[in-house]
């Protein structure tokens, strides 16, 4: 065989032999491109937050069955997978000091559509829970830059925080948060004293260099029912406030110690002849209180009209406030507790 039909002989099988692998190859062996992917879309969570530990529940259509074929993770590490199924997930949150990680789902065979909008731009929140152990959760940029003045904790999830900004302190307001500090809200404006008191349906009562009736939401217009206005010329502010979890009955005490209490949620008020010892006080009921006095702590148990001593403490008394039926003092020393 001369070189010329040698050449010829080549190119004609090269040319079959491409031919029969054409033929051969079927679509499914070609890279399978998202466009060609079934769709698994994301529709609901369970609970949009919880604590490291608790099991969420993802709820969609068309997801894969089996959980190996599944991956969840959580700023790239992959969660604890519970259970698989073609419409849920079952997860374990982990433990991770950013509050808000970013959360990827991945399916074999799957392209992953969220359709889930909440507070965290789709993500799952997570809150630290160490039992025993001080836990911290990284909450960049959840509140405002500013000092905090006032604080209220009406549950774990639910924080309020009375703060002061601007280059001279004069711009005073209170933000809370529903989901243990993941995310914040202003709640109401406030003046002077930032004194404020918020109730388990977030209502409640604040400082604005007169009272104001806060709605279940907090503050939209500033321009909220004024339930009281002192006319104390000697000090006008509002130094303290305590209120009932139905907003009906009421006490509030200016800079110059002047009491008065309201049993209408505010619409009659009366002067309550009283020697209060101090203006940070603490009600466990519309009865019952607390406040104090260099380092003596003082009870009422008929709504602040009489104060009788409590207890002599060994250091001054620095604050004094109450939570579950548990009053705290802080004292110069160290902290004394009283259990109800």
């Amino acid at each position: 065989m001369n070189y010329n039909s040698f050449k010829l002989f080549f190119s004609v099988s090269l040319f079959f032999s491409l031919v029969a692998c054409s033929e051969n190859e079927s679509p499914t062996d070609e890279p399978t491109t998202d466009t060609e992917l079934e769709v698994a879309n994301v529709q609901s969570y369970s609970q949009d937050f919880g604590y490291n530990g608790d099991i969420v529940e993802i709820t969609g259509s068309n997801f894969v069955e089996s959980s190996s074929d599944v991956e969840v993770l959580f700023d790239g590490v992959a969660l604890e997978i519970i259970s698989a199924g073609k419409t849920s997930i079952q997860v374990k949150l982990p433990l991770v000091e950013n509050g808000i990680p970013k959360l990827e789902i991945n399916m074999k065979d799957r392209k992953v559509v969220s359709e889930v909008a909440n507070a965290y731009e789709g993500n799952i929140g997570v809150l630290a829970k160490v039992p025993g152990e001080w836990a911290l959760t990284k909450l960049e940029g959840a509140l405002p830059n500013a000092t905090i003045w006032t604080s209220q904790l009406v549950s774990p999830e639910r924080l309020y925080y009375g703060l002061v900004s601007g280059s001279n302190g004069n711009t005073r307001t209170t933000w809370r948060s529903l989901d243990g500090g993941l995310t914040f809200k202003r709640w109401a404006y406030q003046g002077f004293s930032n004194v404020f008191q918020a109730t388990s349906t977030d209502e409640g009562w604040a400082e604005s260099l007169r009272l104001l009736k806060i709605p279940a939401g907090g503050s939209v217009n500033e321009k909220e029912e004024i339930l009281f206005t002192t006319t104390d010329n000697s000090n006008s502010n509002i130094a303290a406030i305590s209120v009932s979890d139905d907003l009906k009955t009421g006490m509030l005490i200016t800079g110059s110690k002047t009491v008065y209490k309201t049993t209408d949620g505010g619409f009659t008020w009366d002067t309550v002849e009283t020697l209060l010892p101090n203006t940070n006080f603490v009600f466990l009921d519309t009865k019952t209180g607390w406040s104090f006095s260099g380092n003596t702590i003082y009870m009422t148990t008929d709504g602040g009209l009489t104060w009788n001593e409590d207890l002599k403490a060994e250091s001054r008394v620095d604050r004094i406030d109450i939570k579950d039926n548990v009053v705290v003092a802080k004292i110069e020393n160290g902290i004394l507790r009283y259990f109800l």
